[in-house]
């Protein structure tokens, strides 16, 4: 994606986010985005999910912010604002999915404190 290209959102459907979830075990078949590192996620379907749907240069994407299931993860807050989390590990974990090929990329694994 271009980095300068301007960034909208969009609505996933149901079915859109049905498919994410089916092939969220992508995830523990990737290592995380970072030079050397052998860092990965062994069980993605145990964490809470929020997800930003954006269109950027045409390309519909969703970014997939993960943390630990703790706390109340039905609350306003957890749903409606975006968690950003710095340090914490394998605790929190952020990917990108493509719609349009089923597939993930991009995983980050947050370092540790």
């Amino acid at each position: 994606m271009n980095k300068n290209a301007p960034v909208q959102s969009w609505q996933p459907s149901n079915t859109d986010l049905s498919n994410l979830e089916a092939n969220l075990m992508q995830i523990a078949a990737l290592k995380e985005n970072v030079p050397a590192s052998d860092r990965h996620i062994d069980n993605p379907g145990r964490y809470f999910l929020q997800y930003l749907a954006i269109v950027q240069s045409g390309n519909k994407q969703i970014f997939v912010n993960a943390s630990c299931a703790m706390g109340d993860v039905t609350s306003d807050r957890r749903r409606n604002h975006l968690e950003v989390v710095m340090d914490g590990g394998t605790c929190y974990w952020q990917a990108w999915y493509d719609p349009a090929t089923q597939k993930f990329s991009n995983l980050m694994i947050n370092g540790l404190a």
